[in-house]
């Protein structure tokens, strides 16, 4: 018998510690945009580990397709900093889903934003329902 696709738990969010290393900043030593496009997506995985990690979503041929993200610098992060992430499910649709980020540095939030995508079909090329299982771990 296989492992079960889905996960027991229900998170609400997911959070990471990160570092900020020296080739993730900029000349001015101010880490670069690209870096927090790379954190969003630690984070959502690692809230997807937690119900229905990428692995198990790919045995199905099923992905999640992320089209849309939005980032809002408030505070710039440097060598130094200590970044805490979070992430959490802000919306989930019959087949789109919407999730919320913070990057925070000692309690004071440096970025947020949000990425929109779909659960998408890898043979069919075309977005799909989520199962329900996944769905019962984000109460709408």
């Amino acid at each position: 018998m296989g492992q079960a696709p889905f996960s027991t738990s229900l998170p609400a969010q997911a959070e990471l510690r990160f570092c900020v290393r020296p080739y993730d900043t900029d000349f001015m030593g101010i880490v670069n945009n690209l870096v927090y496009l790379r954190w969003f997506e630690d984070l959502r995985e690692k809230l997807l580990d937690g119900v229905f990690p990428l692995k198990n979503m790919l045995d199905c041929g099923k992905s999640l397709i992320l089209y849309e993200t939005h980032i809002r610098h408030l505070c710039p992060l440097t060598l130094g900093s200590e970044p805490l992430g979070k992430v959490w499910m802000e919306e989930v649709g019959r087949t789109l889903w919407k999730m919320r980020f913070e990057i925070s540095d000692r309690g004071a939030c440096c970025c947020e934003g949000w990425q929109r995508g779909c659960y998408y079909d890898l043979g069919k090329k075309r977005p799909a329902p989520f199962p329900q299982e996944f769905l019962k771990h984000f109460p709408r």
